[in-house]
């Protein structure tokens, strides 16, 4: 009796990806034919949003029907980012006046540029911090090179964590560093900075609790107390799952070896464990992390002031600025190309004095934002084309 030849993803029978892609191509035939018919309810609706959504996953949905290949994924992201940047196009949110405005003014767009390379330098330093805390000792400069590669996998790689993979294999591959600690390390330093962000969000907040009149004031209100509450809760839940992960050690060792990946769990506990007597690191990773974010702010007012915003103050950028760098970090196109433009545009609209142009200048923002971004990930893809991308047995020193 012969076994049936393998076949390949094209031969391979109906699967989750086909009935995915089924499913995406009837839908966007059905609302297409809504759209036509002009029966979408609330007005917004009726605009260019929904067929720019319906085309942009229309590449993913053909992998997928035909293929079904895993690749669909990365074509339904790629595709929702362009769809997403067609909508601002087409209503004139990304207007070619404005964005030439950005372009050309630029001395404000060099001085935005210049301050989102503090958060790198101090990006670099805190996670040098992290390694010091596990015994290992690396030269900042080596440091600031990975760092500058994992912005380069960040900015040019579909998805949200290619930087981090990268700087966790980096380490993980030297044979004197346990992955554990390797992971603890990373997950670490991407974790430091929630708690001095929120507090930045609450500070802002209560900068803008004060009265006003009418329907658009009151639905700010609503998005200010929405936000107060939301950075409350991510400031109290991570300060506690800080202090609460930094003792775990020995919870976790005894459910070792009764849940999947107990082993793994245990080591990287294991590894927090050993920051539990260096508070001062700990809360001097965290500190930092706040000029980091003032760093942020202040790029954003640059790349404001650029793209002609109008009469929006400082404690305003302090709060909308990181709830809307939030939503760009949700994991749904790459690098939240497009949604974290539309983000923008919508929450600057609601923020006094409620000026249509104010969403329009915000997206160009981001803009601003992305072409420093990618600046920055060029010169990692320069390190990373040289060879300087690696890691070396002996640039670490252990025990020291």
């Amino acid at each position: 009796m012969t076994t049936a030849p393998a076949t390949d993803f094209v031969a391979a029978p109906p699967c989750r990806l086909g009935a995915v892609g089924i499913g995406i191509l009837i839908f966007n035939a059905l609302t297409l034919t809504l759209w036509g018919a002009r029966l979408f309810k609330p007005d917004f609706l009726a605009g260019p949003l929904i067929p720019c959504l319906a085309l942009a996953l229309l590449p993913g949905s053909l992998i997928a029907l035909l293929f079904r290949h895993k690749l669909a994924h990365t074509f339904y992201r790629v595709g929702l980012a362009g769809g997403l940047l067609v909508y601002l196009v087409l209503k004139k949110t990304l207007a070619p006046d404005r964005l030439w405005a950005l372009l050309t003014d630029w001395q404000l767009l060099a001085a935005g540029a210049f301050c989102l390379a503090i958060p790198i330098f101090i990006g670099a330093w805190r996670w040098q911090m992290l390694l010091c805390g596990q015994k290992f000792t690396i030269g900042f400069w080596t440091i600031f090179r990975l760092t500058l590669v994992s912005y380069f996998f960040n900015t040019f790689i579909p998805g949200a964590n290619g930087g981090d993979i990268y700087r966790f294999y980096q380490l993980a591959k030297i044979k004197a560093v346990p992955a554990s600690t390797a992971a603890t390390t990373v997950l670490l330093d991407r974790f430091l900075g929630t708690p001095a962000l929120m507090l930045c969000v609450l500070i802002g907040v209560a900068a803008n609790l004060g009265a006003g009149d009418g329907a658009a004031w009151a639905q700010y209100h609503y998005l200010v107390r929405f936000l107060g509450g939301a950075a409350a809760i991510a400031l109290g839940g991570s300060l506690l799952l800080l202090a609460g992960s930094l003792g775990l050690h020995s919870f976790t060792a005894r459910l070792e070896e009764k849940i999947p990946g107990g082993k793994a769990l245990a080591k990287v506990t294991a590894a927090l464990a050993a920051y539990r007597e260096q508070p001062r690191l700990i809360i001097g990773a965290a500190a930092i992390s706040a000029a980091m974010h003032a760093a942020t702010l202040a790029a954003f007012w640059f790349f404001g002031q650029a793209a002609k915003m109008q009469e929006i103050g400082v404690s305003q950028y302090l709060f909308l600025v990181f709830a809307g760098l939030s939503i760009n970090y949700i994991p749904v196109s790459p690098g939240g190309i497009g949604l974290g433009e539309l983000g923008f545009e919508t929450l600057f609209q609601m923020a006094p004095p409620f000026l249509a142009d104010n969403g329009a200048a915000a997206a160009t923002m981001m803009i601003g934002y992305r072409l420093a971004m990618l600046f920055y990930g060029a010169m990692g893809w320069l390190l990373y084309v040289g060879g300087k991308h690696r890691l070396d047995e002996g640039e670490i020193k252990i025990g020291e």
